[in-house]
This record gives structure tokens, C-alpha cells and sequence, in this order.
């Protein structure tokens, strides 16, 4: 599972590539935007995947506030 959180459109870009890439290797991947998904689907999917990946832009030299709802360039 692939969950990220994106501002300009970057994020979605790195994330989509990265699911693309695990798909072309014969993995199962899903592609999560967390502030468009429920958190409750999203932590469920989370606990049944074998791997996470979790990508962010930076937001004050940080990953985004938990539960930012993000909507500059939506």
C-alpha cells in the first residue's frame, strides 16, 4: 500500500510511479491520497498489507500535520 499526501501534485506523481513499478514486478499495490480516503479504510488496508509506504511534501521542514486536510492544487 502506497498512502500519501500531496500539495502541487508531486507526491501523487512519486507515489503513482512507485505503485506502477510495484505492479510491473508482480506485486499487488493500492495508491491511497489520505486526505480524500477514510481513515478508518485507510488504517484496515494498512494492517492487512505485507509492506507501507507513506510519502509526504514538507511542510516547515516536516511531513505534513497528521490529519491536514490539504486542498491548495486539488
Amino acid at each position: 500500500m502506497v498512502a500519501y499526501e500531496t500539495t502541487w501534485g508531486g507526491t501523487e506523481a512519486m507515489a503513482r510511479a512507485i505503485v506502477e513499478g510495484l505492479i510491473a514486478g508482480g506485486v499487488s499495490a493500492k495508491m491511497r491520497r489520505l486526505s480524500r480516503s477514510d481513515r478508518s479504510d485507510v488504517m484496515s488496508e494498512m494492517l492487512e498489507s505485507r509492506g507501507v509506504v507513506v510519502g509526504s511534501p514538507t511542510l516547515n521542514n516536516g511531513v505534513l500535520p497528521p490529519g491536514s486536510r490539504v486542498t491548495v492544487g486539488d
